[in-house]
């Protein structure tokens, strides 16, 4: 405990104050805003269009790279959604379902205040985007790593970038600056109270792969003062260090989801946690992140149209397991083949998968079992069970119904090698209701807010399909609102 202590202070270090970089700026705030948000994926931007409409008349957007998006602008765009129904006998049982669930699967980790406040918020704020421009396709489905059938998107299958379009819009037309290729490295205090961000702007953006730790580029250094600074810097998944000093057992090799291939970007270095640790936040639930089937043949975004099949041809896990479940069910094993037919609408990557090859085509099963090398009578019986459990709703393998199921019986068949890629962090900085961070003793850090996967507490051990996005969404747009009232107040009052 004490060597995991030490190394948890070196990390920080390595980013915060190794280079020396705070220590060499000025106290003087070089630019001054109502609310400055870091970060400018889903929850970021949420936010700042929130902090606008609630009446902070000066909000910045700080992004270290050249563009806005973060993860968010890459998501295959799942959101899952309790809609309250008046008619019914029951008005608030979808709340009550996606309550338990993820209380069910966040186990003790889990915050029971945090999860009601993004079950309940969650129609408002996707009603609140469709009143802004978002186009809702109102078919639900269940997302891959969901229980229930409560996910809707735009019905694109990069819908990701379908929500920062029109988040960006909105942020433009309400006169939001944003400070691209502009990286924030600390955070100012004074007299307990965060009042303002430290800087730096870059002139130079590496080409490929992530930041390294504690190497920042060179460019002009400033303090960006505030009555409201909103961490919305993702999580770790990009930082193999952090990662390992919170769960050894992550192969530092292995990839992000957002970055498969290790040719791009991935900002997901853990910043925002980082520097809410250097001024006190608890941080909670960091051994907790999500490791998932990703990087090779998995084509679909939804449970119940593609069969994962191990060497010997046959189904060994249900397919619409909790990520976690998933990831300990088959963890002595390298991977699996996914398969599934041209019936299914396939994700946002099947066109790059082709042409790397990472997915194949086949026109009858005895030509995919033979490029696969398994016997080609136990795959077309493994196939056939599976369209009888369609046929009847019902899936007798493991015991759980089919609600939205496909066959597959429909060519060309699509099968691919999949493999383990790192997804998303489900611990982080530590906040309350109000997306207001929290100090170990439960104290609220005086003008400090986090919103989106920078934050811990709500998922718990591990985080359901559909949930990302809407926790961005929901905390998103409560931090700003937040944000924004406590810096008209202190504004009032004359706190800066």
């Amino acid at each position: 405990m004490q060597r995991r202590t030490i190394l948890k202070g070196a990390v920080s270090a390595a980013v915060l104050t190794g280079s020396g970089l705070t220590h060499g700026f000025s106290d003087a705030p070089q630019e001054s805003y109502d609310v400055v948000i870091v970060g400018s994926g889903a929850a970021g931007l949420t936010a700042a269009i929130s902090a606008r409409e609630a009446g902070a008349r000066r909000v910045a957007v700080l992004e270290k790279f050249a563009m806005v998006g973060g993860h968010s602008i890459l998501s295959s765009g799942s959101v899952s959604v309790a809609f309250r129904n008046p008619k019914s006998a029951d008005p608030e049982r979808n709340l009550r379902r996606m309550v338990e669930e993820m209380s069910r699967v966040g186990g003790a980790q889990a915050r029971p205040e945090l999860i009601r406040t993004l079950v309940e918020e969650s129609e408002d704020v996707v009603r609140w985007l469709g009143a802004m421009g978002v186009r809702w396709n109102r078919r639900l489905f269940r997302a891959v790593g969901g229980l229930s059938v409560n996910s809707i998107s735009t019905g694109n299958p990069q819908a990701g970038y379908d929500y920062i379009q029109v988040l960006m819009n909105r942020a433009r037309a309400l006169g939001v600056d944003f400070l691209l290729s502009t990286r924030a490295v600390g955070l100012a205090t004074r007299n307990n109270r965060v009042t303002g961000v430290y800087a730096l702007r870059s002139t130079s953006v590496p080409q490929s792969g992530t930041m390294p730790e504690g190497i920042f580029p060179e460019g002009e250094a400033k303090l960006i003062s505030a009555y409201g600074i909103i961490l919305a810097t993702g999580g770790f998944t990009a930082n193999p260090a952090m990662r390992t000093l919170y769960d050894a057992s992550i192969p530092a090799s292995l990839p992000t989801t957002a970055n498969p291939l290790k040719l791009g970007l991935d900002g997901a270095t853990g910043d925002g946690i980082l520097m809410a640790q250097a001024v006190g936040a608890e941080l909670t639930g960091m051994q907790y992140i999500q490791i998932i089937p990703y990087s090779g043949g998995r084509l679909l975004d939804h449970v119940g149209g593609e069969i994962w099949i191990n060497d010997a041809g046959r189904r060994f896990v249900y397919e619409g397991s909790p990520f976690r479940k998933l990831r300990l069910a088959i963890a002595d094993d390298d991977g699996f083949w996914a398969i599934s037919d041209s019936q299914t609408s396939k994700g946002g990557s099947l066109a790059t998968k082709l042409l790397q090859g990472t997915v194949r085509k086949a026109e009858t099963i005895e030509e995919l079992a033979r490029s696969i090398h398994v016997n080609a009578t136990v795959l077309r019986q493994t196939i056939e069970r599976w369209n009888t459990f369609v046929a009847n709703g019902y899936d007798a393998d493991f015991d759980v119904p089919i609600t939205d199921g496909s066959t597959i019986r429909v060519p060309p068949f699509f099968y691919g090698w999949e493999s383990w890629s790192v997804h998303y962090t489900c611990g982080g900085i530590a906040i309350n209701r109000q997306a207001e961070v929290l100090r170990s003793t439960g104290d609220v850090i005086e003008g400090l807010y986090a919103a989106g996967e920078t934050t811990g507490g709500i998922h718990g051990e591990d985080r359901l399909g559909g949930n990302s996005l809407i926790d961005c969404f929901v905390f998103g747009m409560i931090a700003g609102r937040a944000a924004a009232s406590s810096a008209l107040e202190a504004g009032r009052c004359g706190v800066i």
